[in-house]
Parts: C-alpha cells; structure tokens; sequence
C-alpha cells in the first residue's frame, strides 16, 4: 500500500484546462475598457490564455481566461500569479475583487454554449432574396423579415429566410398571367 502511496505522489497528473473568471478592481475601472490601447495591452499580457475582457455583472472589469494546471490549487495559484500582471494605465495594481476557478468542461457545461443557427447578413440575405440591401432593411423595419440586432448590425437567421420561388413552367405561366401593378416613380413600395 505504501508503494502505491509513493508511485501517486512522484507521478505528475496531466495538465488540464481551468478557466478563471475574475472581476478586477473597483467599479469606476470598467471605463478602461473604452481605452482601446489599455485593452489591447492586457490582451496582449494575458493572450498565451485565450482571455476575454468585458463588464461584469456587477459593473466591475471582468477577465476570462483559460490555463493549464495539473489540480485546482495550482490553477488559482497560477492565475493569481497572471492576473497580478494586470495593471491600470497608471501601472498601479488592479486587484482582483473576486475569482472563480473551475475546470474547463464545468465551464463549458455551467454556461451550457449552444449551436448558434446559421445567420446572414443584410447584404447576404439581399443576393439570396435578389432584392436590395435597402429593400431587405425595410422587410426588417416592416416585420416581414425576422432578425436580430447583434451589436450594431442586423443578423437574418438563415431558417427564416422566405424559400427561393419554384422555377418551373408552373410559376412562369401563372406570374405571366398574373396583373401586375405598377408603382410610378418615387413611390413607395
């Protein structure tokens, strides 16, 4: 038994993922993140660990970072150790307020990461539909075409795009017998 005791000690465990969730500093330093250089150069400090910098839900700086360790002791032992590399512009400390270490499929299974559907963009969905940017926006005002704001630009789930017309000899003949009318020019469709 003995034996078995000393093999698991001198035996290293293989690295595994962790991922750190930290909020830093005070709630007033959340602003740094509108200073573009600041936040490209804690990006570059922490980028050997797949960070992502962003607000916390209670308004602090937060960084989620992902790092090898072989248990969970060294994990939070590590990223205390990086995350003390994260300075205000100042180059004064920004202390970590709260940490929370966890293994990468905890992670993964806690924030439960699904499929996104596939999306168009605006000018995607126009050549699909052979219509205009313009006219598709319009469809997206209208409630004709539904989509979803993501950041600053529209997004068409690909599943509610309208099918493509059949182009058989069966819609030819009924779209040529069909009235059609004529909006003058300027009008607004």
């Amino acid at each position: 038994m003995s034996a078995s005791r000393t093999t698991s000690r001198t035996t290293a465990a293989a690295p595994a993922d962790f991922n750190v969730i930290a909020e830093l500093g005070d709630v007033v330093d959340v602003g740094l993140l509108a200073d573009a250089d600041w936040a490209d150069t804690v990006l570059d400090t922490l980028r050997p660990y797949r960070p992502v910098l962003g607000r916390s839900a209670y308004g602090r700086l937060e960084v989620i970072a992902t790092l090898p360790a072989t248990d969970l002791p060294q994990a939070t032992r590590t990223a205390m150790a990086v995350l003390a590399d994260v300075r205000r512009p100042d180059s004064s400390p920004l202390p970590a307020y709260s940490l929370e270490v966890l293994p990468t499929h905890a992670f993964d299974h806690r924030t439960r990461f699904v499929d996104v559907p596939p999306l168009l963009s605006v000018p995607e969905a126009a050549a699909a539909l052979g219509i205009s940017r313009q006219a598709v926006l319009k469809r997206i005002e209208t409630g004709a075409l539904p989509a979803s704001r993501i950041g600053s630009v529209w997004a068409v789930a690909a599943a509610a795009m309208p099918s493509p017309p059949d182009d058989g000899p069966d819609t030819a003949s009924s779209s040529a017998s069909a009235p059609t009318s004529a909006a003058p020019a300027g009008a607004r469709a």
